[in-house]
């Protein structure tokens, strides 16, 4: 997942590689919609960002802070999913021109 490693997240409410949050309660592969639900809620005007890599079980949506980080979720999902998931929720998300790239981002459909 190299498109996120670069920056500085300052708040990640899930561990990497897992679905276990910040506080300990691990989120089961049922609750991936509900929590992805309820991230998005806190701010559904913000741009989204999501990598995963290819064919891996596993990926990560971040947004925009208001300290000029990005809060972050790690979840136990593939992007392809979390991509059908966030334009389930009325959100545009298109991928870059570059063929090889895993990000893509996502933008509420106002």
């Amino acid at each position: 997942m190299g498109w996120f490693n670069s920056g500085k997240k300052e708040e990640e409410k899930v561990s990497s590689g897992s679905n276990t949050l910040a506080d300990g309660v691990v989120v089961s592969v049922q609750d991936v919609p509900a929590t992805v639900d309820k991230f998005v809620a806190e701010s559904p005007l913000s741009v989204y960002l999501i990598d995963g890599e290819r064919e891996a079980d596993r990926s990560i949506i971040c947004r925009a802070n208001e300290n000029g980080g990005q809060t972050c979720l790690n979840l136990s999902i593939n992007g392809i999913t979390l991509f059908k998931t966030m334009q389930g929720k009325n959100y545009f998300c298109s991928l870059p021109p570059d063929i090889g790239a895993t990000h893509f981002e996502c933008r509420k459909i106002t």
